[in-house]
């Protein structure tokens, strides 16, 4: 009898033992792969522009090598997905996975982010990059991200805005009365305090307008004169100092919880680089744009206002951004505190901008 106890106990051992090896290897053998993800990215630009598409590029090329290729971008540029004005709703709703995203086409979306938006708030661009990023941490800036279903992953930005005009040239305070430029947001209401008339239409709508004359002028980034091929239909560029708009690349909350942690983590890491490889990726192209191309192909005439001139613009914004911060308090949203937090660090990372970086501050 004990003998045969001892067999069925060996033999019970025997199986488990079996068993376990069994599972084991049918874990590592047949274990599903991590799985793989071809985000959708809705991009405002072409990809004729170069120096945007490499700036833009920059992000997924990382995603993917990081991830061993497991997380890859597919760009769809300008309208392919959603018209730019839409793509946070786009986001929102899974038609695109990734946006760059601009506030101003939609501030009631994301009000306490357009204060990136605001006239003359900033020059240096990568200061402004890393301030945004602060600011994504604030808790009712992500409240409202959470509301519109999206994460936050960098800032990116547009250099700063010029004024370009197709019969008539501005080059001082008094040429922008009655001047109709193509602005947005709150630069248009500057536009407004300067004697000029607003036109709020989308940049990529500026070209028919601008040929027709139903405006003189555009209040843009630089990169949208080739992009829109703007230069065919004006022939004067007058530096201003309206500064550049701050804006988001966002993820849809619904993709960016199937990445997973580890996929977290690695766009946290690309985020903290991505600032500084955004201003040398994009000036490049500003730089050559606004020095070369423009009076030497195109011959456009390049006109720097005086100095006075430059300082009371500056000085009417400032009315401008305390006005915002009073209209959004309203709302019962931190304005007020949003701005001087703005403020404040701002100007900490202009102390800690890193040395070689090209900034293009125009003035």
């Amino acid at each position: 009898m004990q003998k045969i106890k001892l067999l069925l106990r060996t033999s019970l051992l025997f199986l488990l033992v079996i068993s376990t090896l069994f599972i084991a290897f049918e874990n590592l053998t047949w274990a599903a792969p991590p799985a793989a993800f071809t985000l959708k990215v809705s991009v405002l630009w072409g990809p004729t522009n170069v120096y945007l598409a490499d700036a833009v590029r920059w992000y997924g090329e990382q995603l993917s090598q990081r991830t061993g290729g497991r997380v890859k971008c597919e760009y769809f540029w300008q309208s392919s997905l959603a018209a730019p004005k839409d793509y946070l709703k786009a986001t929102r709703s899974g038609i695109t996975d990734m946006a760059y995203h601009v506030t101003a086409y939609d501030p009631a979306s994301t009000p306490l982010m357009t204060v990136g938006s605001l006239p003359c708030i900033f020059t240096n661009n990568w200061a402004g990059l890393k301030t945004m990023e602060h600011l994504s941490e604030i808790a009712a800036v992500k409240s409202k991200l959470d509301e519109n279903n999206v994460v936050f992953l960098a800032s990116w930005s547009t250099f700063p805005y010029v004024l370009y005009t197709s019969k008539k040239a501005v080059r001082k305070l008094d040429d922008f009365k009655g001047l109709r430029v193509r602005c947005i947001g709150e630069q248009a209401d500057l536009f407004r305090e300067l004697g000029s008339v607003p036109v709020g239409i989308a940049v990529a709508e500026s070209y028919e307008a601008l040929q027709r004359g139903t405006i003189d002028g555009a209040n843009a980034p630089l990169s949208t004169i080739e992009s829109y091929k703007h230069a065919e239909v004006c022939r004067f560029l007058t530096k201003v100092p309206i500064g550049g708009s701050l804006q988001m690349l966002i993820i849809n909350k619904g993709v960016y919880n199937k990445l997973g942690k580890d996929v977290h983590k690695i766009m946290q890491d690309i985020r903290e680089k991505h600032a500084a490889e955004w201003v040398n990726r994009y000036s490049a192209g500003d730089l050559d744009l606004l020095n070369n191309i423009l009076p030497k192909r195109y011959n456009w005439e390049i006109i720097s206002l005086p100095d006075q001139d430059w300082q009371a613009i500056i000085k009417k914004a400032a009315v401008w951004w305390q006005k915002w911060a009073k209209d959004t308090d309203a709302k019962k949203l931190p304005g007020t505190e949003t701005l001087n937090e703005f403020v404040k660090v701002y100007e900490k990372y202009v102390k800690e901008t890193p040395p070689g970086l090209k900034l293009n501050e125009l003035h």
